[in-house]
């Protein structure tokens, strides 16, 4: 099976933008069944299968933060290290077919992508391992353009909710989640990124020792700024926060 056509995107973006733009939290939407099953299957077994913490495979870093808001998070980068499938499903998010679809389900124009794939790319969570509810990055240190459209595949086979690492989406006051996406096999989901859209997966998971949460993270910039943002901020970086009645002190 293939990719969906541009007519079929396109179809999708005009019948779900509303949802989209009037979601809870912030703009956000998912979807299952966009991609190839076989495909997401096959990219899902390209992630290493033994325990990272012990060693890291070829070409996976360690994110390191000293307050923890990072945990047992790997990610990787060097699109040569991945796998055909993997590699597939990165070129499909980077084409110009999947950028028009992200333009008219999001409606923000003239999307540029991110080949050096910064805070993006592969990442792989092991049990234990979280990441702190947080706003991201404004804008990209090298060229100075606006981060604007966050966008994950999810590839976890047999995914248990009771393993946790839900996606939350949380208010501008970090008062409550408003919203939960599980992380299953093949599922898209993708929100509008600005210094408000508070979201992580904040809570320890808690998967058996071998089983890791799996994802492609993919970021979308424009020239012109977002509507929270003025033409001459100044970069500013990943803003994590504390969750209300002490949720965060096991950190």
């Amino acid at each position: 099976k293939d990719f969906l056509t541009r007519a079929q995107y396109l179809d999708i973006a005009e019948n779900t933008k509303q949802i989209y733009s009037e979601a809870n939290a912030f703009p956000h939407i998912s979807f299952d069944h966009i991609f190839p099953i076989e495909l997401v299957h096959q990219a899902s077994l390209e992630y290493p299968q033994h325990h990272l913490n012990e060693h890291l495979a070829d070409g996976w870093g360690a994110w390191k933060s000293t307050s923890k808001q990072q945990n047992l998070k790997y990610f990787l980068r060097d699109e040569e290290k991945m796998g055909p499938a993997v590699q597939k499903l990165v070129t499909h998010l980077r084409s110009g077919i999947f950028v028009s679809f992200l333009e008219k389900l999001t409606g923000i124009p003239y999307l540029v992508t991110d080949p050096a794939m910064h805070g993006g790319g592969l990442h792989q969570i092991a049990t234990g391992g979280h990441l702190s509810v947080h706003a991201d990055f404004n804008r990209r240190e090298t060229d100075g353009l606006f981060r604007r459209v966050n966008v994950f595949i999810f590839l976890n086979e047999n995914w248990l909710e009771s393993y946790g690492g839900q996606l939350e989406l949380w208010d501008t006051n970090i008062t409550k989640c408003e919203e939960k996406i599980s992380p299953l096999l093949g599922r898209l989901a993708m929100f509008s990124s600005s210094r408000l859209s508070y979201h992580g997966h904040p809570n320890p998971l808690n998967t058996p020792i071998d089983i890791y949460r799996k994802s492609i993270a993919m970021y979308y910039y424009t020239v012109a700024p977002g509507p929270n943002d003025k033409a001459d901020d100044a970069y500013v970086t990943t803003d994590f926060r504390d969750r209300p009645d002490g949720l965060d002190d096991f950190k």
